[in-house]
């Protein structure tokens, strides 16, 4: 399904051509991807890699979000966290990354 988790970058596609500028998620989310390359997308903030989101091969209705190179999950069934579109999957990224980067500040903080 997600080509044993190897990472977009690491998959010979070359560098990201296309942006898509994610502005529902908020300022300095991006989605990159390739010509030619359908159904996988980097996901960036501030122009830093943050991870990627796939449509699943056998179903093209079903996208998975990678962060720090695993699948988010869903908590009720322990599989994978299904979104009907790339961006859903984007925003799921977002917010995982915004809750361990307050995570982090709290606790560096006390």
């Amino acid at each position: 399904m997600l080509d044993e988790l190897v990472p977009p970058l690491r998959r010979g596609l070359g560098l990201p051509v296309v942006r898509h500028l994610l502005e529902t998620v908020g300022p300095g989310w991006e989605l990159l991807s390739w010509r030619g390359v359908i159904g996988v997308h980097l996901v960036v903030y501030q122009g830093r890699y943050i991870g990627w989101v796939e449509r699943a091969q056998s179903d093209p209705d079903r996208w998975v979000a990678v962060f720090d190179s695993m699948v988010i999950t869903n908590d009720r069934t322990g599989g994978p966290l299904w979104h009907r579109h790339g961006e859903h999957a984007a925003r799921t990224i977002a917010t995982v990354h915004r809750n361990l980067s307050t995570d982090h500040r709290n606790t560096t903080t006390t």
